[in-house]
C-alpha cells in the first residue's frame, strides 16, 4: 500500500491496487479459514457471521478514516498502512497450526463436484449467495 501513496500515474495506481488488493486477499483467504477450522461447530454461525460483518464495517470506517487525509494522502497509506501489516503480522506470528501429513491435491473435476454438492444444501445456498451479492454489491 506505501506504493500506491506514491503512485502518480494512472498505471503506477493500477498496478500498485492489483498488488495490494492481492496481498490482501491472501491474509483474508487464511483468515476467513480460521472460522471452520478452530471454532466449534455450534458457534461457527456467529464467527462467521462476525468475519463477514467486518468487511462493510471495516470498509466504511476505513472510508472515514481515510477523509482525514484526503488532503495528504501519502501520509494517509503511511499511517494506515503499518498498523494493516502489523495486525496481519501479529496474526501469522501468534496463530500456530497443527501439521497435518500431506496429501495428493485434488483435480479440479472433484473439486468442482465437491463445490456443486454443497450448492445442493439450502442452507450453504442461501448462505453463499447471499455473502456474494453482499460482496459484489459492496465493491460494485
Amino acid at each position: 500500500m506505501r506504493l500506491l501513496g506514491f503512485a502518480d500515474t494512472i498505471l503506477l495506481v493500477t498496478i500498485a491496487c492489483c498488488v495490494g488488493q492481492a496481498v490482501m486477499n491472501v491474509y483474508r483467504a487464511a483468515i476467513t479459514s480460521v472460522v471452520p477450522d478452530r471454532v466449534p461447530v455450534s458457534a461457527r454461525g456467529r464467527a462467521s457471521a462476525a468475519v463477514g460483518l467486518g468487511l462493510p464495517f471495516g470498509s466504511s470506517l476505513g472510508a472515514l478514516i481515510g477523509a482525514v487525509f484526503s488532503e495528504d494522502y501519502r501520509t494517509g497509506y503511511l499511517v494506515l498502512g503499518p498498523p494493516v501489516a502489523g495486525t496481519a503480522a501479529l496474526f501469522t506470528a501468534r496463530g500456530r497450526e497443527e501439521r497435518l501429513p500431506a496429501r495428493a491435491p485434488l483435480p479440479v473435476r472433484s473439486r468442482l463436484a465437491a463445490f456443486a454438492s454443497a450448492l445442493r444444501d439450502h442452507d450453504f445456498r442461501r448462505a453463499f449467495i447471499g455473502r456474494a451479492v453482499l460482496v459484489l454489491g459492496h465493491f460494485a
